[in-house]
């Protein structure tokens, strides 16, 4: 069971190709893939900006996806699953993660 007093809430900034991707999906999946801890999901706003709770402090893996004709966002693909790039390392004194993503070609 995971302690819900380890929880720890975390914010940033989701940019494509310099500009904010407003309503993206963005998943943080814990990178040692612990069930218990389980995925956070959150959307961005207009802004590109994100706020989510996570269940505990450690390393994530973060998916970035927006939805594009009922379907994942090819320009994103490189962004998406278990090779994503995109890491967090979430701890009390680390909550703010901005990603900065180039198009995929």
């Amino acid at each position: 069971m995971v302690d819900e007093s380890q929880s720890v809430e975390i914010t940033g900034v989701v940019k494509l190709d310099g500009k904010p991707l407003t309503d993206a999906q963005v998943s943080f999946l814990p990178a040692d893939g612990d069930a218990l801890v389980g995925t956070a999901m959150t959307m961005t706003d207009s802004q590109g900006k994100y706020t989510v709770a996570v269940n505990a402090p450690r390393e994530y893996k973060v998916n970035v996806d927006r939805m594009m004709n009922g379907g994942p966002n090819p320009k994103l693909k490189e962004y998406q699953g278990e090779e994503t790039p995109l890491k967090a390392d979430v701890s009390d004194a680390n909550k703010s993660f901005d990603f900065d993503l180039k198009s995929a070609q």
